[in-house]
């Protein structure tokens, strides 16, 4: 990321039919940022894959998930190679999920930055979006969710 220029985020909200909102978020929606996404190579997630997509997807910002998370389907299509397994636990279940090198890009910022997110079926589930950032990410910032000013960003300083 960007030495000394800060980049913020500004955080949008999605209704549960997945409809973006402008305004100020009800208890109901969910916070959403936009980003760009491409695959990293299987050794390195720094170099992106030669000939790869990039892509543009909604991610919900999730304090709640130590991880990030790609939607499985969407990562398959742009042809992300894993490097590993892993197990997710939930709730109910327990399943063994891939491991990807992909690169992403923020709305507000000029660079792609590497990191390892795990393969898991979100649109399969009902999700409108194809990416969760997790507190893996989350904690290189500092996310502000300010109702009372409504102030919703995500910003990041090197």
């Amino acid at each position: 990321m960007s030495k000394n220029k800060p980049i913020n985020i500004d955080i949008k909200f999605m209704s549960p039919d997945g409809k973006t909102l402008e305004d100020r978020p009800d208890c109901h929606t969910i916070p959403i940022i936009k980003l760009l996404i491409r695959a990293g190579t299987k050794y390195n997630l720094y170099n992106p894959l030669p000939g790869g997509e990039v892509a543009n997807v909604l991610a919900l910002i999730d304090t709640g998930a130590d991880d990030c998370y790609v939607d499985e389907a969407f990562a398959n299509r742009l042809l992300m190679p894993e490097i590993g397994k892993t197990e997710l636990m939930g709730a109910t279940s327990t399943i063994e999920s891939g491991v990807v090198n992909t690169q992403i890009k923020f709305s507000n910022s000029e660079e792609m930055f590497g990191t390892t997110m795990i393969k898991t079926p979100l649109r399969a589930n009902g999700r409108k979006y194809d990416v969760i950032i997790g507190m893996k990410i989350i904690k290189l910032g500092a996310l502000i969710m300010d109702p009372s000013r409504s102030i919703y960003t995500l910003t990041f300083r090197s």
